[in-house]
């Protein structure tokens, strides 16, 4: 029942308090009659959203407080504009008088806030609150991670407060200036406002220097801090994530996510502050003009108000949508540009060129709708803003005529007023903007707090280490595939100083034999131990320094040979470096490069062949003096008697198991012991001699299809 009387009980409520704090307005402060319906009513509007808030509402009521605003504010705003446009004096309702007729904005007004934003049902408006709750941390977040900067953006608020404080004494100047010239002209004052303007201008200007490149300073430095914390946290990530996170998304956190959410705290902070501060200087100094005029100024609040809550919640949206779209576009492109070769191969250019305009038209439809949407926006706070200024005009033509107001006050009035409508609809967008820039800053915290699936937390670090390996029942899935084993079940041991191959069709599981090695994923069932421990157990940087792998197309960083030979080692020693390029039988042709060892390898080893870039790959692996290494694939590109040679080298090396991943089943004839997967399971084991006699088995079908 509550509920259903909740109008009827504010519009009671509100002719009471209206009666009781008008009374004792009259009685302590007598004022003029239309001061005192604005202080009423500013005086009870806070109990009025109090009250409200503490009521049960009905469903067809979006939101207690448009309520309680209209409840407060229409009122006065009516009395003023009628007091203005037909010279009516105000008047203060009675309890039960003519509080109907005043409060009949009410009911209208809520009626047209709920058809343009209508209401939430009670999950959207749960998920909004958690929304607002999440941006709130994670702006008080932003704020600690500025705490380094703190000396350069107090210094930046100083000199804010001091250039706004210059700056808005210029028009207060400038009308007694106007008001000497339109009067009795009197040159000593006239040169004394000259100067005073003049000063106050330079100083303003090189305050506002000062504190633009202070938060400008700052600003950077947060950027700066944001974008390694956030690299440090992808970097450690695990190959899982990289699998499901598109590079596109990472490359768009890092570039314009950061920026955006440092602006938060230096460039937003720094306009909402100087927007505020000059929003209220401005509208004292108009006080003391003329307070008749700066009352009529407020009637266009409301309305400007409610366009920008409209505004701000579609453009956020559109602005969502716009920055995912290009995103998108990004990733594209690289994945395009990185397989141009694929391309061009199959001839097909015009597609990828379709493909690439096609996500562009989406990108630029999204953002001719946020423009177009902008453009509606500010169209209609100019029509408010010039509706306020045409009455201002009028009115203060009325005052001027009547003697209430000399002309340079009047023309000071104009110039503080048309800022502060600036100031006010700037004021209301950047609070929405601080609030957007925490959002965004959710999506980077959420990868900052992001704990890898693969932990890295293991401490073990044994000085001697034998190097057996072993498979004990291990399942795996791979994230994308969850339902799909990519092995099951299975066991096999690496023993110390051995040759093992592991050999199979594609798909068998050999290349996620070697990833659970690596530690790029873990198993689903089983373990993978390491002399008899788990892998998890041991420190990270050991357990890679003691497994080392060379793919088939091995990645080179741009830099030197010898820098990629050392990639990742600390001590860098030329006589590790030549031991490790002897051994990987590279010694030779990088010794007939004109800069040998600082040969420049170009951008991802693109001045090297496929067959030079392998023997790079293996001295990068073999400087590591690893107990494991692994050969997947890795002599593909080198003819028979340079891959038997490394071979050879590789196997002399004492107390290095050797892991070989081969397709070319001439590669591991040698071998100590083969495993043949097939379905993520072995199907068969044992060296050639063995497993060549079983002529159902499925290493001869392998052998005899391949050579």
């Amino acid at each position: 029942m509550i509920s259903l009387c909740f109008l009827p009980l504010l519009i009671l409520l509100d002719s009471s308090l209206t009666y009781i704090i008008s009374s004792l307005v009259f009685i302590y402060y007598p004022v003029d009659l239309l001061l005192a319906v604005w202080l009423v009513y500013l005086i009870k509007t806070p109990i009025l959203v109090v009250i409200s808030n503490l009521l049960p509402r009905p469903r067809w009521i979006s939101s207690r407080l448009p309520f309680a605003l209209t409840l407060g504010f229409a009122p006065p705003l009516y009395q003023t504009l009628r007091f203005f446009l037909t010279s009516q004096s105000p008047e203060l309702s009675s309890v039960f008088s003519s509080s109907l007729l005043f409060h009949l904005p009410l009911p209208l007004s809520c009626l047209v806030w709920d058809l343009i934003l209508p209401p939430s049902n009670t999950k959207e408006t749960s998920g909004r609150d958690e929304r607002e709750q999440t941006d709130k941390k994670n702006f008080t977040r932003l704020v600690k991670l500025s705490k380094r900067d703190w000396p350069y953006l107090s210094s930046a608020f100083v000199f804010l407060f001091l250039a706004l404080t210059f700056e808005m004494w210029v028009p207060y100047y400038m009308g007694r200036m106007i008001d000497n010239l339109s009067n009795n002209y009197r040159e000593a004052e006239f040169l004394e406002a000259i100067i005073y303007m003049a000063v106050l201008t330079i100083s303003s200007t090189i305050s506002a220097g000062c504190r633009g490149g202070l938060f400008i300073f700052s600003m950077l430095r947060l950027t700066r801090r944001l974008r390694r914390l956030l690299f440090r946290a992808f970097i450690r990530q695990d190959i899982a994530f990289f699998e499901t996170t598109k590079t596109g998304d990472i490359s768009s956190r890092l570039s314009n996510d950061t920026s955006l959410v440092s602006r938060s705290i230096a460039a937003n902070v720094n306009i909402t502050l100087r927007t505020l501060i000059k929003c209220v200087g401005h509208y004292l100094f108009m006080l003391s003009l003329s307070w008749r005029l700066t009352l009529l100024t407020f009637v266009s609040m409301p309305l400007i108000s409610i366009v920008q809550s409209i505004y701000n919640k579609y453009h956020e949206d559109l602005v969502k949508k716009v920055q995912d779209s290009i995103a998108r576009t990004s990733d594209l492109a690289k994945e395009i540009i990185e397989s141009v070769k694929t391309v061009q191969s199959f001839a097909a250019e015009q597609e990828e060129v379709n493909r690439y305009e096609e996500s562009l038209k989406k990108t630029h439809n999204l953002q001719m709708w946020r423009d177009m949407t902008r453009a509606l926006y500010l169209l209609l706070i100019r029509i408010i803003n010039l509706g306020s200024q045409v009455s201002m005009l009028c009115y203060g033509h009325t005052l001027v005529l009547e003697g209430e107001m000399t002309t340079g006050a009047m023309v000071s009035f104009i110039m503080y007023q048309m800022e502060s409508s600036n100031y006010i609809r700037s004021l209301i967008h950047m609070l929405s903007e601080i609030t957007h820039s925490a959002g965004v800053a959710s999506r980077i915290f959420q990868y900052l707090d992001r704990e890898p699936k693969i932990s890295t937390s293991g401490s073990l670090c044994p000085k001697d280490l034998r190097g057996e390996f072993e498979f004990r029942n291990v399942t795996f899935y791979y994230p994308s595939r969850p339902d799909t084993p990519a092995v099951q079940n299975l066991s096999f041991s690496l023993p110390p100083g051995s040759v093992t191959a592991l050999v199979g069709l594609s798909g068998g599981g050999k290349t996620t034999c070697v990833s659970l090695l690596e530690r790029f994923y873990e198993p689903r069932n089983g373990e993978i131990l390491l002399d008899g421990r788990p892998v998890a157990e041991y420190d990270h940087q050991y357990l890679h320094s003691k497994v080392a792998l060379v793919a088939q197309d091995p990645v080179l960083f741009a830099g030197t040979i010898k820098d990629n030979i050392t990639y990742g080692l600390i001590s860098k020693s030329n006589e590790q470096v030549t031991e490790a390029a002897r051994n990987a039988k590279a010694e030779n042709f990088i010794s007939d490069l004109e800069q040998g060892y600082d040969t420049n390898v170009g951008d991802s080893g693109a001045q090297m062949g496929a067959g030079q870039k392998q023997r790079i790959a293996l001295a990068r692996a073999l400087a590591r003096k690893p107990k494991l290494l692994i050969l997947d694939e890795a002599s593909s590109c080198l003819d028979v008697e340079t891959e038997h040679e490394i071979q050879q080298s590789v196997q002399n090396i004492p107390g290095l198991s050797v892991l070989i991943i081969a397709h070319r089943l001439r590669t591991v004839r040698d071998a100590d012991q083969i495993l043949v997967l097939d379905g993520g399971r072995v199907v068969e084991r044992g060296n050639h001699t063995e497993l060549v006699k079983n002529k159902e088995g499925a290493y001869y079908k392998l052998l005899k299809n391949g050579d």
